[in-house]
């Protein structure tokens, strides 16, 4: 039996209506810190916006897609601190919420919503930012953020974590964008379980490796992992991945290693253990 379409539809709409409201609060606090980057904020705001953009696309939901695309070109550079943010650009991706979340509750005509003149005007501040030095704030990687909150696994020594090498070409093949590595862990009852599943992480990251295990014991499911690289923190993946994973690892440095080895309790289970 195929996946069904009308399904994914709804979920799309609850998973993206819910993105929507979690960031609301996140625009009306970024209007507190005018003409700076506020990473967390700036990181949140990006990473939904990606998400809906995925989703969209994947389910032919071009318009929404494409709208959304654009108000994440902006969080970019904002992100990469190519761009100021100001009261302008709040409200012109304030107006693309409304917008989207009109569209989302008739989004059978989604494809046939008129966003010409919104999407010049998003299009017209990304372009004036690239001429315009004002605009130029410091960047992300460059402030006092929290660094253990973002993909640093360069200059490392390779280790083997959930049957999973993490190593340089790992690393390597990540996209660059890309703040976090997951190992993520799903119990599913049949392949039409691991197909719904890929197709939803695909439109959020990038799958680096994945594995099928045998049938546990104990319930009689399937086990999926799957290393992950996505924009995404790991809340966001509980939100844009139905059903979420049983279990979540953000793999880190050496130097965390341990301490998410406790967090998580992996400690206590061997590699065979996650390949019965």
């Amino acid at each position: 039996m195929g996946i069904d379409k009308n399904l994914l539809l709804y979920e799309f709409i609850v998973e993206s209506k819910e993105f929507l409201t979690a960031i609301e609060s996140d625009f009306l606090e970024l209007e507190k810190y005018e003409d700076t980057v506020e990473p967390d904020l700036i990181n949140r705001l990006f990473r939904a916006f990606h998400t809906i953009k995925g989703d969209a696309n994947s389910i032919g939901m071009n318009t929404i897609g494409q709208l959304s695309h654009e108000v994440e070109t902006m969080l970019c550079l904002m992100r990469s601190g190519h761009l100021r943010p100001n009261t302008d650009h709040i409200d012109i991706m304030l107006d693309s919420v409304d917008v989207l979340n009109i569209m989302l509750d008739d989004v059978y005509n989604s494809n046939s919503f008129d966003t010409t003149i919104l999407l010049s005007r998003l299009k017209a501040m990304i372009e004036g930012c690239k001429t315009n030095d004002e605009n130029i704030a410091v960047p992300i990687n460059e402030k006092n953020t929290d660094s253990d909150k973002y993909l640093s696994l360069k200059n490392f020594t390779p280790f083997t974590l959930m049957g999973f090498e993490i190593n340089d070409k790992i690393i390597d093949n990540c996209p660059f964008d890309h703040d976090f590595l997951y190992i993520l862990e799903f119990e599913i009852n049949d392949m039409e379980d691991k197909d719904k599943i890929s197709i939803q992480l695909v439109n959020t990251g990038k799958v680096m490796e994945e594995k099928i295990s045998s049938v546990t014991e104990e319930n009689g499911l399937i086990l999926f992992q799957l290393l992950f690289s996505t924009v995404l923190e790991d809340f966001l993946i509980n939100l844009a991945i139905s059903p979420p994973p049983n279990k979540l690892v953000e793999i880190k440095n050496n130097d965390n290693l341990d301490k998410i080895i406790a967090e998580d309790d992996i400690s206590t289970k061997s590699n065979s253990d996650y390949n019965k």
